[in-house]
């Protein structure tokens, strides 16, 4: 059995030595692989000089976490990978993560990507934003098992972010790889959108644990980053669970209704700025619908 780690670096140095190490340290052999964002700090010189047995890619520029996963999953297919494991740099497993997560998978094969608890990097609380991902909406049953003390072995969830994922073949040569029109943040939930498309279970495993030592950002910080709010208007009118008239008529009418409580309320700077985005997104609907019909590809983007 072939098992890859995909680990995407940029400006990792505070981390990267806890991340790959434990990588190292799995109960079961991992191939790990280290795409590199072009750092300006002392992450790929540590990986050279205390990782020399890690597939190393520097990129020689910023192509975004989807991008840059792209390159390591395409050697994994041709490597002919079993499961793929993706962690983030700011994120560690212990020894029987990932082989708890493939006995599990294996079990279970209607999953095709399986994630783990995430635990915060003070391993004091869940990670913050691991909280939205079980919520009874979103992941019926968790919580109330968890407090009745009957657990199961996985829980099928709508989402859970990238952060540590275990991709199963099957999935990975269905869906592909992540779409390059997000150029950062959600991509991780255009390639779930597609997962689902093609009839594959999203699954969170409460008895496996990672640590994921995340910034918190709070919501008025997403708002005002510019592109972090495009690729969640992009999602909006890309999500190929529907036509792309009905999902670009939808995201007009809530942009309008936006836009217009920000004219009542003399919100000019927001008006203005938000007026950009819509108009970058309706700027962008042929590239946006080409992207839609790749995406029903099998292997897209690989």
């Amino acid at each position: 059995m072939k098992i890859f780690a995909i680990v995407v670096t940029w400006n990792g140095e505070k981390w990267i030595e806890k991340c790959l190490s434990s990588l190292m340290q799995s109960s079961v052999p991992v191939k790990i692989i280290a795409v590199d964002n072009a750092s300006s700090d002392r992450t790929v010189s540590i990986i050279k000089e205390k990782y020399q047995s890690i597939n190393l890619i520097e990129t020689g520029s910023n192509l975004g976490f989807g991008k840059a996963n792209n390159i390591g999953l395409r050697i994994a297919v041709q490597q002919n990978a079993d499961f793929i494991f993706l962690l983030n740099q700011d994120a560690w497993v212990d020894k029987n993560s990932i082989e708890n997560l493939v006995k599990i998978t294996q079990s279970n094969e209607a999953y095709g990507i399986v994630s783990p608890f995430h635990i915060n990097g003070d391993n004091t609380a869940l990670e913050y934003k691991f909280i939205e991902y079980i919520q009874p909406n979103v992941c019926p049953g968790l919580v109330s098992d968890f407090i009745m003390n009957k657990l199961l072995p996985i829980y099928e969830t709508t989402f859970v972010n990238a952060a540590a994922w275990l991709i199963s073949k099957k999935c990975l040569l269905a869906v592909g790889g992540f779409d390059p029109l997000y150029p950062h943040y959600g991509e991780d939930t255009d390639y779930i959108q597609r997962a689902q498309y093609f009839g594959f279970k999203i699954g969170i495993v409460p008895s496996v644990k990672i640590w994921h030592d995340s910034k918190i950002l709070s919501w008025t910080e997403i708002l005002k980053n510019r592109k972090r709010m495009l690729t969640i208007y992009f999602s909006d009118v890309k999500s190929i669970g529907g036509s792309l008239r009905s999902n670009t008529l939808i995201f007009l009418k809530r942009r309008f209704d936006d836009l217009t409580s920000h004219l009542l309320f003399r919100r000019f700077k927001m008006f203005a700025y938000h007026f950009g985005l819509c108009w970058d997104i309706i700027w962008q609907l042929r590239k946006i619908s080409k992207a839609r019909k790749i995406s029903k590809t099998k292997g897209a983007f690989l």
